[in-house]
């Protein structure tokens, strides 16, 4: 099974979706992702064994899939 976002863009596996997506990895946030949907998605499904990621656009760090800490 393929997956397939709004944007029409395709990947083979949810994994690839996610590197594709990632930025880095922060010690104290997690992974940083580019888009909102791949840091929702990693943090619900534990990405790299962790269920904490972060969405440094809004300054939002999002674990078990629910946006938890938001920084000013």
């Amino acid at each position: 099974m393929k997956v397939k976002l709004i944007n029409n863009e395709e990947w083979n596996t949810l994994e690839e979706y996610l590197q594709q997506n990632c930025i880095g990895e922060n010690s104290f946030f997690g992974y940083e992702f580019k888009t909102k949907e791949a840091c929702i998605i990693a943090s619900a499904t534990g990405y790299g064994d962790r269920f904490q990621a972060y969405y440094p656009e809004e300054n939002m760090i999002y674990i078990n899939g629910k946006a938890k800490i938001k920084f000013k």
